[in-house]
């Protein structure tokens, strides 16, 4: 089945975005105050800066902020809350299915699959605050990992139901399949998230609305 399939070959992908950090150790306190991560290697950056990317990228604060409000349809009336309370997922159950989260991704708090059985979409969390540079590198990082031609070809900062993201678009080739990724990043203090939907690139542009549909069901939690 197509269904089956385009598991199969989005399996090693998946499993490699289940990071959020490479190779992350422990954070640690400078004498100047700014918390750090240290890593295996003996490398080391700061927890929450954004304003020197090692992958030579734009700044977060550099990008541009789309000027469109995103809020959830008022057709997303079924939701599900993230294991770490950073967030809630409200959809359209009419067209997307829940999923055990360990079938797409043995990392995921969430899956969804479309009843269609053309795209996916899963929730990673973690319970510690990055900051939006180190997420987009570990997303890059890890893309390439599994798809070596996976290419960059989008990023913004969107403002999603009152909340401030970042979003981008990716697409490369596993298994000779060329798949689309468009995906939300946030960060706070209770945590960090990515939330990735994915099709083949030949069905991305008639499944953008539901995708795009689907990423702006996230509510961040306030309590």
């Amino acid at each position: 089945m197509y269904h089956s399939r385009l598991i199969s070959l989005l399996a090693g992908f998946l499993f490699l975005c289940s990071g959020f950090v490479l190779n992350a150790q422990m954070e640690a306190i400078t004498t100047e105050g700014d918390t750090v991560l240290l890593y295996d290697d003996g490398t080391w950056e700061y927890l929450n800066s954004d304003k020197e990317d090692p992958m030579g990228l734009p700044a977060i604060d550099s990008l541009p902020l789309n000027p469109h409000q995103y809020k959830k349809s008022a057709t997303a009336k079924a939701s599900a809350k993230d294991e770490n309370n950073i967030c809630e997922v409200w959809y359209n159950d009419k067209v997307w299915n829940r999923q055990p989260p360990g079938r797409l991704n043995s990392e995921s708090s969430l899956a969804f699959s479309n009843k269609k059985g053309s795209c996916y979409a899963i929730l990673i969390s973690e319970p510690i605050e990055l900051g939006l540079s180190t997420l987009r590198m570990a997303a890059i990082t890890n893309a390439r990992n599994a798809a070596p031609d996976m290419k960059l070809t989008v990023q913004e900062k969107r403002v999603v139901n009152g909340h401030e993201v970042l979003c981008m678009e990716m697409q490369g080739s596993i298994g000779g399949a060329v798949f689309h990724y468009l995906s939300y990043y946030y960060s706070n203090e209770k945590g960090s998230l990515q939330l990735i939907t994915y099709t083949t690139q030949s069905l991305f542009e008639e499944m953008r609305p539901t995708l795009e549909e689907f990423l702006n069901g996230l509510v961040i939690t306030e309590d």
